[in-house]
């Protein structure tokens, strides 16, 4: 028996969860989109368009922007002081909306007209948004970019055919991935995430001897159906609230071409290129200009229902593949006033917060 095969049983006999609820309100469908505030609208906009997304709204209040995919807009930006608000999720049935809301005690309400359809508006045990969307207004699908196939030994399907990148417009994201999120409490927050939308733990990073998870990836249960990796990721480090948001793009040349147009246009490079281990995603990560991080990815993991929950070792060497080492900015190692009052925070009002000192201690030692 493997010495890793050891290590996945040893952490999955001392973790403090459940990988998956047995008897959850719903399973929800997908993720359909964030929500952020911005105080300048046409600046926020202007870092999305670069990114690869289309904005189809703009009032100067309110701007809806998607992906070529995307069957509703995937990043909802009101006018308001810098914040990640939260995300909107999706049920395939009336039905399951109205039980979420009688499960809450909250009321079905009207979509916002340009989405379209019913919603209900939910508050996460960090209090960020969390929206359940059923019956939007679909979108038709925009012209995704070529993909060029691929020649390899023994399968040549480029004849007569040249690969050139396109390094002068922005890429064409196809669609929102997954979003993640820092959680004060990584107990309460996976068991409510579980128990509200049916969520499978598709692979747990912990430390040794800590029942407590570090991460947690999660994707829906849509049975038979394949689903992503994870669509919701959750850290229970130091940051609390949005750690990064993820958008597809057709292959890994997408990938590098967008990487060259944002660092033409002075936008700030986070950590990438590379592959990922857990979701094995062709990955780039940016910051906006507020500091919020963002990622380019491509070629990731697909899993249906019966995938069983993975159990790994976190450490600083467990996020890549291949690719640049671990940036400090990506790490978390570039002090700032923000971070600093946080964990001063945090540690001084310690009820119901995972982090302590010897937690704390135990995370910077795990990280390398």
């Amino acid at each position: 028996m493997s010495s890793s095969h050891n290590t996945q049983e040893q952490l999955a006999r001392i973790r403090a969860v459940q990988a998956r609820a047995d008897n959850p309100v719903c399973k929800v469908s997908g993720l359909a989109s964030i929500r952020l505030s911005r105080p300048d609208l046409t600046e926020a906009v202007r870092f999305f368009t670069d990114f690869g997304l289309s904005c189809i709204h703009n009032d100067g209040n309110l701007a809806l922007l998607r992906g070529t995919g995307d069957s509703t807009a995937s990043v909802v930006i009101e006018r308001g002081p810098a914040r990640y608000l939260g995300f909107s999720l999706t049920v395939d049935s009336a039905d399951d909306l109205q039980r979420l809301a009688a499960a809450h005690g909250v009321s079905v309400a009207d979509n916002h007209p340009q989405r379209g359809g019913q919603v209900i508006v939910l508050r996460d045990p960090d209090n960020l948004v969390v929206e359940v969307m059923h019956g939007w207004t679909h979108l038709q699908e925009l012209m995704h970019s070529e993909v060029i196939p691929a020649n390899r030994p023994g399968h040549s399907p480029r004849i007569n055919r040249t690969v050139r990148l396109d390094y002068k417009h922005p890429p064409r994201i196809f669609r929102l991935g997954h979003t993640v999120m820092g959680v004060t409490n990584f107990v309460n927050s996976l068991g409510w995430y579980q128990q509200n939308f049916g969520f499978i733990v598709s692979d747990f990073q912990m430390m040794d001897n800590d029942p407590i998870p570090v991460v947690a990836f999660i994707r829906c249960d849509r049975g038979d159906t394949p689903s992503d990796h994870h669509t919701l990721a959750m850290g229970s480090a130091v940051e609390i609230g949005h750690m990064h948001t993820a958008f597809e793009l057709p292959d890994m040349d997408a990938v590098v071409a967008a990487g060259v147009v944002l660092n033409r246009r002075k936008h700030h490079h986070t950590w990438g290129i590379g592959r990922h281990i857990l979701g094995s995603q062709i990955f780039d990560y940016w910051r906006d200009e507020q500091g919020d991080m963002f990622e380019h990815y491509a070629d990731g993991d697909l899993f249906d229902a019966s995938v069983p929950t993975g159990y790994h070792a976190f450490g600083g060497d467990a996020m890549h593949q291949w690719g640049p080492d671990l940036s400090a900015d990506m790490a978390g190692k570039i002090p700032s006033l923000h971070l600093v009052q946080t964990v001063v925070s945090r540690l001084r009002n310690r009820s119901g917060d995972d982090l302590s000192f010897r937690r704390l201690k135990n995370l910077i030692r795990h990280a390398g």
